[in-house]
């Protein structure tokens, strides 16, 4: 059953045996294992009905901040949440979005990275890819290059320089605006309510028992479950939670959450430049490809044997006319003399960032003289 609180008398309370709070993929994906149980499920979407295409992403706030890690864009309401966003062009007129499981390493520590490091190991994770991969649709040719490649495409032979080729496949947003949305309106058991935003929740200390519905005024509506389910975003997640029991939070919450996030960061790490045009002749592979109607693309990425990166801080100088010109040395050895603005790891930027240790000087501020190296991804 889909509904919208627009039906719904004020002061109603809702209650079931499971609260999923948000209508996307994550959530969606939960009320689908569960429509059929024995068990009274609820899902509160903030947005509407999803459309046929997408409504484009949105800035978090206007003061974001002027960081290099920015916040990531937000996404319009709606039932099937960022995948009416997927905008890949596929074949067909078809949209899509990129698909690639984890590796080992992803899961892994980083020396540099406080508490870096996931809490469960990759076998854990590795065993739930393949049932994934039948609920999104996805071909059983799997992410090795073996299963793709073949005369109109073959991997480039970069394994003893450190890189290796695995694949990405392509994901359908109509998985979560179609698919799902039908199945969930026959649904016995498993009820969406639409233009609801989840609002304050409480409880005792250590347990949610509602969480208060916000439409068209605070806390119009109430929903009451044994379980909750937060499905909203990494970000949104951790706000919920912060504000939680008028922000006591529960059962020390308080500590962590909000603390960790994870996002697709994007850093360029180096250019390939062939010395022979027939590398790319064959190079099909590493472009939106087609096999068996499945849509695929092959992606360079370092194996354990590669030359191992971290990022340093940014090293800040006086760039004024006087010493300009005097070789300055990076944290990691490199010199202004080998440090171009185009084609090695660094570049220099003019000091429009911070200060690690407060705002540049005034004066130097004024005169724009304060420069720094920063790098552009990371340092062997």
């Amino acid at each position: 059953m889909i509904r919208s609180c627009h039906e719904l008398p004020d002061n109603e309370v809702i209650t079931a045996d499971v609260c999923i709070i948000g209508g996307g993929p994550a959530g969606l994906t939960i009320a689908s294992a569960l429509d059929g149980a024995p068990l009274r499920v609820v899902v509160l979407e903030a947005g509407g009905q999803p459309a046929n295409r997408p409504a484009g992403l949105s800035e978090l706030s206007a003061d974001a901040g002027d960081g290099d890690l920015a916040p990531p864009l937000r996404v319009p309401p709606r039932l099937g949440g960022a995948a009416n966003e997927w905008n890949v062009r596929l074949a067909n007129r078809q949209r899509g979005v990129r698909m690639l499981p984890l590796s080992p390493s992803d899961l892994e520590s980083r020396s540099w990275v406080p508490d870096s490091g996931w809490p469960i190991a990759w076998n854990e994770l590795n065993r739930y890819y393949r049932r994934a991969d039948e609920f999104l649709g996805l071909t059983d040719r799997g992410y090795g290059v073996e299963q793709w490649e073949d005369d109109r495409g073959k991997r480039l032979d970069l394994e003893e320089h450190g890189f290796t080729t695995k694949m990405e496949q392509f994901a359908s947003p109509a998985v979560f605006t179609r698919s799902i949305r039908k199945r969930l309106e026959a649904s016995s058991n498993v009820a969406v309510y639409l233009d609801g935003a989840a609002g304050l929740i409480d409880g005792a200390p250590d347990r949610a028992t509602h969480v208060m519905v916000d439409h068209g005024r605070a806390g119009r509506l109430r929903v009451e479950a044994d379980i909750f389910v937060l499905a909203s975003g990494g970000i949104d997640n951790a706000t919920m939670l912060l504000r939680a029991r008028e922000g006591l939070g529960f059962a020390g919450s308080q500590d962590v959450v909000g603390r960790y996030y994870l996002d697709h960061q994007r850093v360029v790490t180096g250019l390939v430049t062939p010395t022979d045009s027939d590398l790319f002749q064959n190079g099909s592979l590493y472009d939106l490809t087609t096999r068996d109607g499945a849509a695929a693309m092959g992606k360079l990425t370092p194996h354990r044997g590669a030359p191992r990166y971290q990022p340093h801080a940014p090293q800040w100088f006086d760039a004024s006319p006087e010493t300009a010109s005097r070789n300055r040395e990076c944290a990691c050895g490199a010199t202004s003399a080998t440090i171009t603005k185009s084609t090695s790891s660094h570049r220099w930027l003019r000091g429009t960032r911070r200060h690690p240790d407060g705002d540049p000087p005034a004066a130097m501020a004024a005169e724009g003289r304060r420069w720094m190296v920063w790098p552009r991804g990371f340092c062997v």
